[in-house]
């Protein structure tokens, strides 16, 4: 039995690999649903595991078969005058997002804690592109006092924002707090994705039409959503920091079809972006992630 879920799993993963990424991504979702069982608190879903791990559309072979459907002139636009702000910009899917935008001509705004790495990532940018409109901003992204802070400056000054892309995320190898008190991958994947969004709306909303993007993993595949891991994540041991990640990025779809729904109105538009598996400074680091990663 366990042989023939595999082979489905399988077969299954290579379809959705010719077929739109959201599609492939909801039937990911719906499989893994269906098949996996109820677990204990930070287990995983091994059908969901399987589907995660296996499914080649999160691989080059997924991009290359839906290459086949690009449409080059999507990305021959002018962004001139459209302002984006990128959270955690300095390095990684941030980093290579903030110079693609800087290319086609946005004024780039990039949030980082690290005041080194966040210049050199500017003037990086700057010099690649011939782009001086790339800003930084030293932000704590698990601090809420310093999102408040911020956010509340960004929206004095009266810059105009366009296009909002949460991208800051961090997995943690122990279970270790903030200075808030909060646990410091929970404040940072989610409290302080939540209230930067939060802080920032009113100017989104000021110069609409825009855009919130956030950037998630497939990963939540991998363990089923339970609210209680969330509402009591001090409390479990052993600390996995792998299962966190994974509830953490279920919670942010959710906020994503929440908000898209509640912005549509507003002439807010609201995703959620899986761009597949990529060597990032995170993956490499991550101590959960070291024996996929090799």
């Amino acid at each position: 039995m366990r042989l023939v879920q595999y082979l489905v799993l399988l077969l299954l993963a290579i379809i959705t690999s010719f077929i739109p990424a959201v599609t492939a991504f909801r039937i990911d979702i719906m499989i893994s649903k269906f098949i996996g069982k109820h677990l204990p608190d930070y287990t995983y879903s091994v059908p969901g595991m399987l589907f995660y791990f296996l499914d080649p559309s999160h691989t080059s072979l997924g991009f290359k078969a839906r290459s086949l459907c690009f449409d080059k002139e999507d990305l021959d636009v002018n962004l001139r005058g459209r302002v984006v702000l990128i959270a955690g910009g300095n390095a990684g899917i941030g980093r290579s997002a903030a110079q693609s935008l800087a290319e086609l001509g946005a004024t780039v705004h990039i949030l980082c804690r690290s005041r080194e790495k966040g210049e050199r990532a500017v003037t990086d940018i700057q010099s690649v592109t011939g782009n001086k409109d790339v800003h930084l901003h030293v932000v704590d992204l698990s601090s809420l006092k310093q999102i408040q802070t911020f956010t509340n400056e960004f929206a004095a000054s009266g810059k105009p924002l366009h296009v909002l892309i949460n991208n800051a995320a961090t997995m943690q190898s122990e279970r270790m707090l903030t200075s808030e008190g909060f646990e410091l991958a929970q404040a940072t994947n989610l409290l302080g994705f939540y209230g930067l969004t939060r802080g920032l709306l009113p100017v989104l909303k000021l110069n609409a039409p825009s855009r919130i993007i956030n950037v998630v993993s497939a990963g939540m595949l991998a363990s089923q959503f339970k609210l209680k891991c969330l509402e009591e994540e001090e409390n479990i041991s052993p600390y996995d920091g792998a299962a966190v990640y994974s509830q953490h990025h279920r919670a942010r779809v959710m906020l994503t079809e929440i908000w898209a729904d509640e912005l549509k109105h507003e002439k807010i538009v609201v995703n959620s972006v899986h761009p597949g598996w990529v060597d990032t400074p995170l993956l490499r680091s991550a101590g959960p992630m070291q024996g996929f990663y090799k």
